[in-house]
C-alpha cells in the first residue's frame, strides 16, 4: 500500500500502511463459526479509490478518500454488520466477548454507535501499529489475545471488518480452544 500512497495527503497517508493477516480455521465438533454475513456497494467505489486529485485530473493516481464519507460509512456499516451477524447467530451483542474496532477508531466508534458494551477490546494497536484503513478485530489482534488466553472455551467473539470499494464482512464464532 505505500508505494500506491500521496505522501503529502495527510488525511490520507497516516491510515493505510503494509500489512496483511490470515487467520487458520479447522474442523469443530463444537462451537466454531456460527454466523457469517458479507457484502458490498459498488456505488460508494468513489469513497476509497486509486487515481487522480477529485480536483486535479493532471496530478498523478494514487490513493485517494473522502475521509469523513468514508468514517461515517464504515462506523454504521461496522455496527450494522456486526449487529447483523449477532442477530444471525441468535445472539444478544451483550453476550460477545471481548470486541473493538481497530487502533484509533474505538473512542470514536463508541461515540457514534456503541454495540458491544466491553471496554477490553482486543485490537492489537499497541503491538502492530495503526492499520485503520479497515475497521475490525483483524487476525492479528485475534492471534494476540489468543496468545494472551484472553479468550476462553465457549466465548463469543464477533470479527467484523469494512474495506476500500466499500466492503464489509463479519464472522460470529464460539470459541473452542483451550
Amino acid at each position: 500500500m505505500t508505494s500506491l500512497v500521496d505522501w503529502g495527503d495527510r488525511g490520507t497517508c497516516v491510515l493505510f500502511g503494509d500489512g496483511a493477516g490470515a487467520a487458520v480455521l479447522g474442523a469443530a465438533s463444537e462451537g466454531g463459526i456460527v454466523a457469517r454475513r458479507w457484502g458490498a456497494d459498488g456505488t460508494k467505489g468513489h469513497l476509497i479509490y486509486y487515481g487522480p486529485k477529485p480536483d486535479d485530473a493532471d496530478s498523478p493516481d494514487r490513493l485517494r478518500m473522502a475521509g469523513n464519507g468514508t468514517f461515517r460509512m464504515a462506523v454504521e456499516t461496522f455496527c450494522d454488520v456486526t449487529a447483523g451477524v449477532c442477530a444471525d447467530a441468535g445472539w444478544d451483542p451483550a453476550s460477545i466477548g471481548p470486541l473493538r474496532p481497530a487502533p484509533g477508531q474505538s473512542a470514536h466508534h463508541r461515540g457514534r454507535r456503541k454495540t458491544d458494551g466491553h471496554s477490553d477490546g482486543a485490537s492489537g494497536g499497541q503491538h502492530h501499529g495503526n492499520r485503520q484503513h479497515q475497521l475490525r478485530l483483524d487476525p492479528l489482534a485475534l492471534a494476540g489475545a489468543a496468545a494472551q488466553r484472553r479468550f476462553k472455551r465457549g466465548d463469543r467473539v464477533v470479527v467484523a471488518a469494512f474495506g476500500a470499494g466499500a466492503t464489509w464482512g463479519a464472522v460470529a464464532l464460539e470459541w473452542n480452544a483451550d
